[in-house]
């Protein structure tokens, strides 16, 4: 729910910059009870690239130092204020290809390429609801490595690409120390 995600961080960040990214809802009226919340942005693009694509397009478009990406189904519990600092604070992880299907690694086996990253089948950190908190230094990382050239259309890209930003983050050495953050931050609605 778009409206308690809002209300969530207003409560804990008052001024922060909030970016919606629209993924072609089909209902839109969420749009108009939060149009006027303070320094809140609707960038309704009829995205259909799922988390990626609405990351990239905030990159692109919003210049900061750090960005928070969550789900809209996702509230705060608490200020993320102690965090800011990280280079990259994940909501949650989980072994590998648990809970994938087929689907996931084929569209992670066709796009990988695309990027200069590589598929493996193990030992990486899925990052589930592809949320987190990172600095634009390490997106620009991505991006230059060609990151950005994996964009999901479909559930199963969707879900691949919390497998393949676990591997990337694990190849980058980011999934090492203190990438979590504490349990109970966010809640899932």
């Amino acid at each position: 729910d778009v409206v308690k995600c809002v209300e969530s961080i207003r409560r804990f960040h008052p001024n922060e910059k909030i970016v919606i990214v629209d993924s072609d809802s089909p209902n839109r009226s969420y749009m108009d009870k939060v149009r006027h919340t303070n320094n809140l942005y609707i960038e309704d693009i009829k995205n259909t690239g799922y988390e990626a694509g609405a990351m990239w397009h905030v990159y692109n478009n919003y210049v900061a130092e750090n960005y928070v990406f969550m789900q809209d189904s996702m509230q705060l519990t608490r200020s993320l204020e102690p965090f800011i600092g990280s280079e990259l604070k994940v909501i949650n992880i989980i072994k590998d290809w648990f809970g994938a299907n087929n689907g996931d690694h084929e569209f992670a086996k066709e796009y990988m390429p695309k990027s200069k990253y590589v598929y493996r089948d193990s030992n990486f950190k899925m990052v589930q609801y592809n949320s987190y908190l990172i600095k634009r230094k390490i997106l620009d990382q991505l991006k230059d490595n060609d990151f950005d050239k994996i964009i999901p259309y479909d559930k199963h890209g969707s879900c691949a690409m919390e497998r393949i930003t676990g591997i990337v983050f694990t190849d980058m050495g980011l999934l090492e120390h203190d990438y979590l953050f504490p349990r109970g931050t966010f809640h899932k609605i």
